[in-house]
């Protein structure tokens, strides 16, 4: 492996360095040992519960679901379904939609008792005529054109607290979410959804992702009946909640928890293994392994990126744009790196999933959530938002996206590679634990 690359790409170091302005301590990572303990608690608690169904909200609880999944194979039979839904909701929910369909379900008709109640909803919102121009459509155009009736206000949910979100998580929903519910009865989603289940998370802190995640589930399914399964839960005693099954951790116990060790699969794409790329015009999962190919990188491209970087004193510019004090000593040239290969990637405008790859290959790198802040994480963002411009005007871009383009097969590959290797190199590590600690 490229040995630049291979230290640029690293295990991420993103949270040792900082003493957590409220606790005034350091944090670490949980081992894997003490990953495996938590996740036979969560899967004792699973195994005796009522439920054989769980969803897993991707891309985060992915790792500490599979260990559960492992050591929970030969106790309980369950189904396990995963989906993924963006952090920020899109203009366009169709892409989102018709991923959950299949090729057949897609290209079905609609039956009668469909097309009744969608008449009526039609009707309410005053559009019988777009009604009587598609029901006798495929699913997937009836989707597509429905999506273009949804307003944005049907797609993002009211800003609420997270003790009104879970208090009101089955209030009656908006008539879009009628119609396209409608739609998808008889899909296999809507059969996994209009079941009992467990919905499986990380870390629900504020709700606004557990908010949209709801908010998502009602476009799919007439009816929501589940429960939360969580590794973080921020709110005291979450079992008087009836929405709530378990939570390793509450509001009252999360110092206990962040010093016991924090999570340590927060935008972890090298250990999921996979990424999604959604937007209000395509909705795609790509596996890291289809981004290795032939292509070497080129030592000298790397030598001139840094020697442009420290030229032109832009470690220096980045920093003192930072306002956090902790921020700005954790940014560094590596960061600068990072940051440069997806904003070349970014400016060739050659494929969107290679840009998001090279866009979560460097926020990885950033401040972790939690425990620290989540505005650590905000200003690393933001900072490196509105410094692009100052990355592209000096004098030497044209030159340098001249040669990026030349190099950029070999690096997103190399990229890749390390990414993989330590993924495969992490599971092998769980799964040993399992074998020799699992029961």
């Amino acid at each position: 492996m490229n040995n630049q690359l291979l230290q640029l790409y690293e295990e991420p170091d993103n949270l040792r360095q900082f003493k957590h302005p409220v606790y005034k301590r350091k944090f670490r990572f949980l081992t894997n040992k003490k990953v495996l303990n938590l996740a036979k608690k969560t899967s004792k608690k699973i195994i005796n519960s009522k439920y054989d169904q769980i969803v897993v909200i991707e891309s985060g609880s992915r790792p500490f679901a599979e260990i559960c999944k492992k050591l929970i194979a030969n106790k309980k039979n369950l189904n396990w379904a995963h989906l993924k839904f963006p952090r920020d909701p899109t203009k366009n929910i169709a892409p989102i939609l018709l991923n959950f369909m299949s090729k057949n379900e897609s290209i079905s008709k609609l039956n009668k008792i469909q097309k009744d109640e969608l008449e009526t909803y039609f009707e309410q919102i005053g559009k019988q005529e777009v009604f009587n121009k598609i029901k006798d459509r495929s699913k997937r155009e009836i989707i597509i054109e429905v999506s273009r009736l949804i307003p944005f206000s049907a797609i993002e949910p009211r800003k609420k607290s997270l003790e009104e979100i879970i208090l009101n998580f089955n209030n009656k929903k908006n008539i879009y979410q009628n119609i396209t519910s409608t739609i998808f009865q008889e899909t296999d989603i809507s059969k996994i959804l209009s079941k009992e289940f467990i919905l499986f998370e990380d870390y629900i802190t504020s709700g606004h992702t557990l908010s949209l995640v709801i908010n998502y589930l009602k476009f799919l399914s007439k009816r929501l009946n589940f429960k939360i399964v969580c590794y973080f839960f921020n709110l005291k005693n979450p079992e008087q909640y009836e929405i709530f099954l378990f939570s390793l951790f509450d509001k009252e116990t999360k110092l206990k928890g962040y010093s016991y060790g924090a999570y340590p699969f927060e935008n972890r794409i090298d250990l999921i293994g996979y990424f999604y790329c959604i937007s209000n015009e395509d909705y795609k999962k790509i596996f890291i392994k289809k981004l290795i190919n032939k292509n070497t990188p080129n030592t000298e491209f790397l030598n001139y990126l840094n020697n442009l970087i420290k030229t032109n004193d832009l470690t220096n510019k980045v920093k003192n744009s930072f306002k956090n004090e902790d921020v700005k000593k954790f940014i560094n040239k590596d960061h600068l790196t990072r940051y440069y290969l997806y904003l070349l990637e970014k400016e060739l405008k050659i494929d969107n999933y290679t840009t998001e790859f090279l866009w979560l290959s460097q926020d990885m790198y950033g401040p972790l959530w939690c425990p620290l802040p989540i505005e650590y994480h905000f200003e690393f963002m933001g900072v490196f938002g509105k410094i692009e411009k100052e990355f592209k005007d000096i004098k030497e871009f044209k030159t340098l996206l001249k040669e990026y383009r030349k190099n950029r097969k070999g690096i997103i590959s190399e990229i890749a590679r390390i990414f993989l290797d330590r993924g495969d190199k992490w599971l092998n590590s769980i799964n040993k634990l399992i074998r020799q600690h699992g029961n």
